[in-house]
């Protein structure tokens, strides 16, 4: 996929994300460092190369990406826990309730906590510290065009 459709596809995705209320900052593409001062922040990861689906004739591309919601650093555990669990209820209903622009779906995996997508609170690490995130995994499907 050329980069500049990638790009479309992750600004879309990060419209969406961007009206979180306590968000900082949307990163489309996963940056070297976090900053502190940025926090919390939205990372999105580009996991895996698109698929591509024919169904009810028509083709779609499927996207599979990965929001990472940077909340605090690894030394601030307790509170972080807390902020991060917070974040993953407002981001899945940014995701999932509207209904424009991408079709996104649910990515089931090992980490599924319910059927909004999968979900965990990780350890991140970036070049300057270790941070808490909530990870959400989720399809993003790309209507092609008509089935020959």
């Amino acid at each position: 996929m050329p980069e500049q459709e990638l790009d479309k596809v992750l600004d879309a995705v990060g419209t969406r994300l961007r009206g979180i209320t306590g968000i900082h900052d949307v990163d489309v593409f996963q940056p070297q460092s976090v900053g502190a001062g940025a926090l919390p922040r939205i990372v999105l990861r580009y996991l895996d190369s698109p698929w591509l689906i024919s169904t009810g004739g028509r083709h779609k591309i499927q996207h599979t990406i990965q929001v990472e919601v940077i909340v605090a650093p690894l030394s601030d555990v307790r509170r972080a826990r807390r902020k991060a669990s917070q974040f993953v209820r407002d981001v899945k209903a940014a995701l999932f309730t509207d209904g424009t622009g991408l079709d996104l779906i649910p990515s089931p995996n090992q980490t599924t906590v319910g059927p909004e997508g999968s979900q965990a609170i990780r350890n991140v690490k970036y070049s300057d510290n270790i941070y808490i995130a909530s990870i959400i995994i989720f399809r993003a499907n790309e209507l092609t065009g008509e089935t020959l």
